[in-house]
C-alpha cells in the first residue's frame, strides 16, 4: 500500500507526538522518583539524628544514676553537671547540658489559700524572689496572686489581686485560665502580669515539677542566681551573703544541711522547721538540653528527668525543639 504524502506527514506528526508525550511522562517520573529518594534519604537521616538524641538520653540517664551511686548528695561536681559535653559519633555528634530542677524556684509550690491573714510559706519565699530581682512589693504580690488562681482548681480569686476566667474571657483574645499545675515554666506567659519584660527577667529563675511542694538543692544553685538562695530566707539573708555563701560553697558541696545551716553567717538567722525544711542536698528532678547531629540532620530535645534512686531513672517529659 502506498501513503500520499499529506498522510505520511500525518504519521510522522502523530509519532513525535506521542515520542514528546512519553519524554514528558518518563521525565516526570524520573523527577518524581528522585524526590522520593530524596525524602527516603532525609527521612533516614532524621531517624538516625532521633536515635542518636535518644542515645544522649540514656547518656544522661546513666550520668544520673553513677552520681546518685557514688554521692549521697547531689552537687555541681558530679559528671552530670559537667558543661559543654559533645561525644563524636558515626557521621555526627551529640552534646548538651543537663541543670538541676530543684536549683530554681518550683512555680507549682506557689499555691494554697491564706491563712489567719499570711500568704503560705511558699508564695512568700516566691514575692520575696521577685523582690530579689527588683520587682516592687506590689507588683510582687499581684504575680504571685495571679499564678495562685492559675495553679489552683476553683474559679475563686485567692485575693484583690487574684484573676481567674472573668478576666481571662474578658480579653481579645479570650481563654481560661489553666486549673492545673504548669507544665513548663513557658506557661507563664499566659497568666495576668507575666509581660515579656517581667517574663525574661523572671525566667531563669523559675522552673515547673510535677509536684506542689518546694525543695532546693543548695548545692547546686549557681553562683551568679543568688537571689533563689535570698528569696527562700523571706527577707532574712540580704543577697549579698548569700552570694558569700555560694561562692565559698565547698567542693563537692555541704553533705548535710545541717552542715550548711552551721554556717557561720547562717547561725543566728531564727528560722521554722518549715522554712528549713524547703532546703536540701539532694535532687530528684533533673533537665538535659540535647542535641544530636546526623550527616544534614539535627534534632534538639529537651528532656526531664526523674531520678529515684541510683535504679530508677527516667524520664517524665520530652519536648522536641528545646524550649529554653
Amino acid at each position: 500500500m502506498i501513503y500520499a504524502p499529506k498522510q505520511r506527514g500525518i504519521a510522522l506528526l502523530t509519532v513525535l507526538l506521542i515520542l514528546a508525550v512519553m519524554v514528558v511522562i518518563a521525565s516526570n517520573m524520573s523527577s518524581r522518583l528522585q524526590l522520593e529518594l530524596r525524602r527516603t534519604s532525609n527521612a533516614m537521616t532524621h531517624q538516625q539524628a532521633l536515635w542518636y538524641a535518644y542515645g544522649a538520653e540514656a547518656l544522661v540517664e546513666k550520668g544520673l544514676k553513677q552520681a546518685l551511686k557514688d554521692d549521697s548528695t547531689i552537687n555541681l561536681d558530679q559528671y552530670w553537671a559537667a558543661e559543654g559535653m559533645i561525644y563524636p559519633v558515626e557521621n555526627g555528634q551529640i552534646g548538651g547540658q543537663v541543670f538541676d530542677l530543684q536549683a530554681c524556684f518550683n512555680v507549682n509550690a506557689v499555691t494554697g489559700p491564706d491563712k489567719d491573714a499570711q500568704a503560705p510559706l511558699a508564695v512568700r519565699q516566691f514575692r520575696n524572689l521577685l523582690e530579689q530581682l527588683e520587682l516592687d512589693a506590689y507588683e510582687a504580690e499581684q504575680l504571685s496572686d495571679a499564678l495562685r488562681d492559675w495553679i489552683d482548681a476553683d474559679t475563686n480569686v485567692v485575693s484583690s489581686y487574684g484573676v481567674e476566667d472573668a478576666y481571662y474571657e474578658s480579653l481579645n483574645y479570650p481563654y481560661q485560665a489553666g486549673n492545673q499545675r504548669l507544665l513548663s515554666a513557658t506557661e507563664l506567659r499566659a497568666i495576668k502580669g507575666f509581660n515579656q519584660v517581667t517574663y525574661r527577667k523572671v525566667r531563669p529563675y523559675l522552673c515547673a515539677l510535677p509536684t506542689s511542694t518546694l525543695k532546693v538543692n543548695v548545692n547546686t544553685i549557681a553562683v551568679d542566681k543568688a537571689e533563689i538562695l535570698a528569696g527562700l530566707f523571706s527577707g532574712k539573708l540580704s543577697l549579698d551573703l548569700a552570694k558569700s555563701i555560694l561562692e565559698e560553697r565547698p567542693s563537692g558541696g555541704w553533705e548535710k544541711t545541717t552542715d550548711f545551716w552551721a554556717l557561720p553567717m547562717l547561725v543566728n538567722i531564727k528560722m521554722s522547721s518549715e522554712e528549713k525544711s524547703v532546703f536540701d542536698v539532694k535532687s530528684s528532678y533533673f533537665v538535659a538540653l540535647l542535641q544530636a547531629e546526623f550527616d544534614s540532620a539535627t534534632i534538639k530535645v529537651e528532656s526531664v528527668f526523674k531520678a529515684e534512686s541510683k535504679d530508677s531513672v527516667y524520664v517524665i517529659r520530652r519536648q522536641f525543639g528545646g524550649a529554653q
